[in-house]
């Protein structure tokens, strides 16, 4: 059987070549191919299809048909981004509407407690001192 080339193997897999070139320089090795040398000082990695199909399992026409008609045509890749930072936006808001709600009750909590602070000194204080006429005539 003839041995694939990496841009070969990566159409035959369905991955970008990047993909295939990182398998191959992985350590441990996820898939293994044998580094060629070629003329202008370069190597070429030839793989075998088995190893490629172990790795990367070959993807029937129809599997490959399904996953196009998943995904809309008429979207493009721009627009998938910015639908998705919409949704990442709208948690942000949606997060910081939480937290400005929970600063909110921690304020009230904190005014409420204060205030029961103020009462309680208030009981505790020592009454004011009361003039020797007030205390004969008992007048406040």
């Amino acid at each position: 059987m003839r041995k694939l080339t990496l841009g070969d193997a990566a159409k035959r897999a369905g991955v970008s070549k990047a993909t295939i070139s990182k398998a191959l320089s992985s350590t441990p090795a996820k898939l293994s191919g044998e580094k060629i040398p070629t003329a202008n000082g370069r190597y070429e990695f030839s793989i075998d299809p088995s190893e490629l199909d172990r790795v990367f399992p070959h993807k029937q026409p129809s599997e490959q048909v399904t996953e196009q008609i998943s995904t809309p045509s008429n979207l493009t890749e721009k627009q998938y981004v910015n639908s998705a930072l919409e949704v990442e936006v709208k948690m942000l808001r949606d997060a910081v509407a939480v937290q400005k709600g929970i600063a909110e009750r921690e304020r009230e909590i904190s005014d409420e407690l204060r205030k029961q602070l103020e009462r309680t000194m208030m009981l505790l204080a020592p009454p004011p001192k009361q003039s020797l006429l007030q205390r004969l005539f008992g007048k406040p």
